[in-house]
């Protein structure tokens, strides 16, 4: 079990640990937890009641201006173990957030192509070993030359769907690699609450997709002052349940994360040659062949798909 949570975090202490059994009791193996929720998600879905759940929820959307299409109704069920009444929550919100944000429009590869080959944050091909479909923040990209902390934030809005083209972004959850070099405490005092709260907001409680796992790169010193912002805005079991601190040395990470599948440019002992901005290339060229709302991504059939240069195969995932 976890223990009580508290965001006063000894970042030199953390970052001598080296593997899962020497972390911190709030920050442990997932791999419970991920059984758990996976054979929940399983049984509702492979049961009767899914077709019934989906019907349900698109009848208590009738007369709102949320959108019904079946991909997006099952991305949100998905995302809350088909609970109706979580889900109906999840995408009222999804279609408030894009409207007060003014990202109805705005969110393509081509409108985002500055802030996306930044690679301030990137989609990885492979999943960790929990089946989780990858994302990284690497702070030190974070550059408010090529763009404002919104328009990063709208970026990484885009790749969220982008994610959940994968359907084990659906089934299983998303990961989030966030790497602290090159983020200055100084660079903190430019991040407004409203900021903080659109980014919580966006990965908590409007979008539907499950936040599973946080691996923490170079924890700053000064790490308890972001995770007191996060409290009021998070719900405190997330955060129990979801950082895992690796430090500066990965063998914590290797074990959720193969060498072979992190990207060398990551530096973080990983093997993996991987071309971000031909990716990025192929989005902008399918979206100007074919242009579409990040709305249509939820549909995992493959009318929607990854660019094909990511692989398809070759993931490892937790055994249950």
């Amino acid at each position: 079990m976890l223990g009580k949570f508290t965001p006063r975090i000894d970042a030199d202490r953390l970052s001598s640990h080296t593997s899962r059994k020497n972390l911190p009791v709030h920050f442990c193996d997932p791999s419970r937890a991920e059984e758990l929720w996976r054979k929940s998600l399983q049984e509702s879905e492979g049961g009767p009641m899914a077709a019934e759940c989906a019907a349900v929820l698109g009848e208590k959307l009738i007369g709102t201006c949320v959108p019904t299409d079946e991909p997006f109704l099952k991305a949100c069920l998905r995302a809350k173990k088909y609970s109706t009444e979580k889900a109906c929550k999840v995408a009222v919100n999804y279609t408030a957030f894009r409207d007060k944000a003014g990202w109805s429009t705005s969110v393509t590869a081509a409108a985002l192509e500055r802030e996306l080959r930044s690679a301030f944050n990137t989609l990885l091909p492979y999943c960790d070993v929990y089946g989780h479909v990858v994302l990284t923040q690497r702070m030190e990209r974070l550059d408010f030359q090529v763009g404002s902390l919104e328009s990063f934030q709208r970026a990484g809005y885009y790749l969220l769907h982008r994610a959940l083209q994968r359907e084990r972004a659906q089934t299983c959850g998303i990961a989030l690699v966030v790497d602290f070099r090159g983020f200055h405490f100084r660079m903190l005092t430019k991040i407004g609450m409203s900021d903080v709260k659109r980014g919580v907001a966006m990965l908590q409680d409007c979008f539907p997709a499950r936040l599973a796992a946080i691996y923490v790169l170079h924890p700053p010193a000064w790490l308890s002052v972001i995770i007191t912002m996060l409290r009021p805005l998070v719900n405190e079991k997330s955060l129990d349940q979801k950082f895992l601190v690796v430090g500066s040395d990965y063998s914590a990470l290797h074990e959720c994360m193969p060498k072979a599948h992190l990207p060398k440019d990551l530096q973080a002992g990983g093997t993996l040659d991987f071309d971000w901005s031909a990716i990025v290339d192929g989005w902008i060229a399918d979206e100007a062949a074919a242009p579409c709302d990040v709305r249509s991504f939820f549909n995992t059939s493959g009318a929607a798909r990854m660019h094909s240069t990511l692989p398809t195969e070759g993931v490892t995932v937790m055994r249950t």
